[in-house]
């Protein structure tokens, strides 16, 4: 009995609340001002998440850059301080990045590919641009992978040959901090007068990341790195005198 009665009270009370404040939902031009609001927030809003990110996707790619300079001096100490080729013809066509994994990790060059398919070690930024012409890589087991991390093909840059390996040592390279290693690009070699499938790719706003012969990396123009002047390229490229 007294829960009916509450029952009763509460929908009286309901009831004159209704006559008091009588609902009449949004009109069309309500709705629209609501809407026109919440995209003018989203707007404002959306320049910092996506600075954000990018932000957060060039330090991705500049913690690759180290982890490779990492391998390279372990590859450099296993080797006598000799650079991994940049192209070779071990297992129809390698790269500088297999060479390096199948060294390090004391692995054949067909796993090596599987190892950068699986995501084993850094091989590319986490920006991929259409341009990218190593996309469609295949390792043995079917698995897709790409290098887009080029290296720097001008100076440190050699192919194997019939006769072996070169024999580049990096103890040639007089000043290891302002000569290029490696840098973001559309594949596995850089050359600023190359194609360009060759060229520095502009990943982050009009600029590129570097890995430098001494082991640090920065971010430059990509601009600059694919129209040096002769002293820079002299500088940057080709500084093993």
């Amino acid at each position: 009995m007294f829960t009916c009665f509450l029952a009763f009270r509460s929908g009286a009370s309901a009831q004159r609340l209704a006559k008091r404040y009588p609902w009449r939902g949004f009109t069309l031009v309500e709705l629209l001002v609501v809407i026109v609001i919440v995209g003018i927030l989203i707007a404002l809003v959306m320049p910092s998440i996506t600075k954000a990110r990018d932000s957060a996707q060039s330090v991705k790619c500049m913690s690759n850059l180290r982890q490779i300079w990492v391998m390279t001096e372990t590859y450099c100490t296993d080797n006598g301080n000799i650079l991994p080729p940049s192209y070779g013809w071990t297992s129809g066509g390698s790269v500088w990045l297999e060479y390096l994994v199948a060294q390090v990790k004391g692995i054949s060059i067909y796993d090596a590919r599987d190892a950068i398919a699986r995501g084993e070690v850094p091989s590319h930024c986490p920006i991929v641009l259409p341009s990218d012409k190593d996309i469609t890589l295949k390792s043995p087991s079917g698995a897709s992978y790409w290098i887009n991390y080029g290296v720097n093909f001008n100076n440190l840059g050699q192919f194997q040959t019939t006769n072996g390996l070169p024999n580049f040592s990096r103890l040639k390279v007089s000043l290891p901090s302002k000569c290029i290693y490696l840098a973001d690009a559309p594949g596995a070699l850089l050359n600023p007068y190359g194609p360009p499938a060759w060229q520095a790719a502009a990943r982050h706003h009009g600029r590129s990341n570097v890995l430098w012969m001494d082991g640090h990396v920065t971010s430059e123009l990509t601009s600059w790195l694919n129209n040096p002047s002769t002293a820079d390229y002299i500088e940057n490229w080709w500084s093993t005198r």
